[in-house]
């Protein structure tokens, strides 16, 4: 019997960071970042076809709020962005809080030394991966 992996996302404006666990959800890995398209049905189409060769049991979806715990207006975009996944998918998905896990990626690449273009074009991906590596260790 093959065990569903948890994805997560780390919703954005413009891109859509993404991570996958193994199956015995144990560790988090990158499958990189989706640039949004400029309808929210296309932008679903696009995100499930990425996810289509798992097995998902559960989505997680970072909820950006503030240091205070108030919610934002991104917080209300990415609210209709799973309300909308929810509805094209059958597996639960579940918001996650991910205060901090923007400061967290953004920490790990000033180590690198990749140029300012390529730490933009992975951030969202690294914050997927610390949302989802958070989720799994919370379980």
């Amino acid at each position: 019997m093959t065990q569903g992996r948890v994805v997560s996302i780390d919703y954005g404006l413009a891109r859509i960071g993404l991570a996958v666990s193994d199956e015995r959800k144990i560790i988090a890995s990158s499958l990189g970042v989706l640039e949004r398209e400029k309808g929210m049905e296309a932008t679903l189409q696009k995100l499930l076809a990425k996810l289509s060769p798992y097995t998902v049991e559960t989505i997680i979806v970072g909820l950006p709020l503030h240091l205070d715990g108030k919610k934002s207006f991104l917080s209300e975009e990415t609210t209709f962005f799973m309300k909308k996944l929810q509805e094209a998918i059958s597996c639960p998905v579940l918001p996650w809080d991910e205060r901090l896990s923007t400061a967290q990626a953004e920490r790990f690449l000033r180590e690198t030394t990749l140029t300012r273009k390529k730490k933009a074009g992975i951030i969202d991906a690294i914050a997927a991966m610390i949302l989802l590596q958070s989720y799994i260790d919370s379980l």
